[in-house]
């Protein structure tokens, strides 16, 4: 997945697994971020942070809104709601540390 022209995550490319268990539609989807990533919704192991994945999840949901619903929390990330409490406080005091970081983190991980 690419990073938005409009976010911090410009220029990255990003990896991740998605995994349909055998209950499939009626339990979510797994998606693991292969790729590090310097974001308040992504921890360390790569898991992100989305309702829709988790307490949103309905049958009715498809892997395109699945898919629609990554790029987004990617590409717009917010100190709401964080796996990564940490990185939340720096982009929510701190937003030019955060960019750096998130920058540094594509040049040695996701270029």
């Amino acid at each position: 997945m690419k990073g938005g022209n409009d976010s911090p995550y410009k220029g990255g490319t990003f990896r991740f697994k998605l995994e349909l268990p055998p209950t499939f539609p009626f339990k979510a989807p797994s998606v693991t971020f292969q790729t590090k990533v310097y974001h308040p919704g992504i921890n360390e192991e790569g898991h992100i942070c989305v309702p829709i994945l988790r307490e949103e999840w309905k049958p009715s949901v498809t892997l395109s809104t699945v898919l629609a619903v990554i790029h987004e929390k990617l590409n717009n990330p917010s100190p709401d709601d964080p796996f990564e409490p940490d990185i939340a406080m720096v982009l929510k005091n701190d937003k030019a540390r955060f960019l750096a970081t998130a920058k540094e983190y594509i040049k040695k991980y996701a270029t």
